[in-house]
C-alpha cells in the first residue's frame, strides 16, 4: 500500500503546484477570493488522475482524528468510495458489533455501504454535532471546507478537502492510524 499512497500524494502535489503556477502566470499574488478557493478545491476533488490514484487505497480502514490541544477524538476519516473526497463520521468503525448483529439481527438489516464504510455507525449522516460546513453557498455533498470543533476544549480547526486528503495520505504512508488537528 505505501507505493499507492505515494502515487496519490505525488498527484495531489502536482495538482497543487499547477494551481500555484497558474496563479503566478496570471500575475496573481496575495489572497484568493472565496470563489477561486472553492474552484481550486473542486478541481482537486474531481481530478480524474487523483481519483484513479486513490482507487487502490480506498479500502484502507478509517483514521481516527483527534484534537491538537487535548487529544479528544473528533472524527474518523476515510476516502469516499468514489471521487476525490474524504468522508468522515464522529463514530468510527464498529466491526465486531455489526458482525454480531449481522449473524442474528432479529430484524432485516438495511443495505450496507461499500468498504470501509460498511462497519461505520449508521444514522445521523456523515457529520457530527461538532462539525459544520464552511462553504455556505455549496450544495450538500459538495462542501469542501469543514470546521471541526472539540467538544471538550472548544479548539476549532477549519480544513479543506485537499488538506484532509493530504493528511490522510500522509498518515497512511507512515502507517499511522491517528491524525492530530
Amino acid at each position: 500500500m505505501p507505493l499507492d499512497v505515494h502515487i496519490a500524494l505525488d498527484r495531489l502535489t502536482e495538482l497543487l503546484m499547477a494551481q500555484e503556477r497558474g496563479r503566478e502566470d496570471a500575475g496573481r499574488d496575495g489572497e484568493l477570493t472565496p470563489a477561486e478557493v472553492h474552484e481550486q478545491l473542486r478541481q482537486v476533488a474531481e481530478d480524474p488522475l487523483l481519483i484513479a490514484a486513490l482507487d487502490p487505497i480506498r479500502r484502507a480502514p478509517p483514521c481516527k482524528v483527534v484534537c491538537g490541544k487535548c487529544r479528544r477524538k473528533l472524527s474518523y476519516w476515510a476516502f469516499s468510495p468514489t471521487g476525490g473526497q474524504v468522508w468522515f463520521h464522529e463514530n468510527g468503525p464498529r466491526r465486531e458489533w455489526v458482525a454480531k448483529r449481522a449473524e442474528n439481527p432479529g430484524y432485516p438489516l438495511g443495505p450496507q455501504p461499500p468498504e470501509p464504510f460498511n462497519y461505520w455507525a449508521i444514522g445521523g449522516g456523515l457529520i457530527g454535532p461538532d462539525t459544520e460546513p464552511r462553504d455556505p453557498s455549496a450544495d450538500m455533498g459538495k462542501w469542501l471546507r469543514w470546521q471541526f470543533r472539540c467538544g471538550k476544549c472548544n479548539h476549532a480547526v477549519i480544513v479543506t478537502n485537499t488538506t484532509m486528503i493530504r493528511r490522510l495520505l500522509t498518515s497512511l504512508a507512515r502507517g499511522e492510524r491517528k491524525i492530530v488537528l
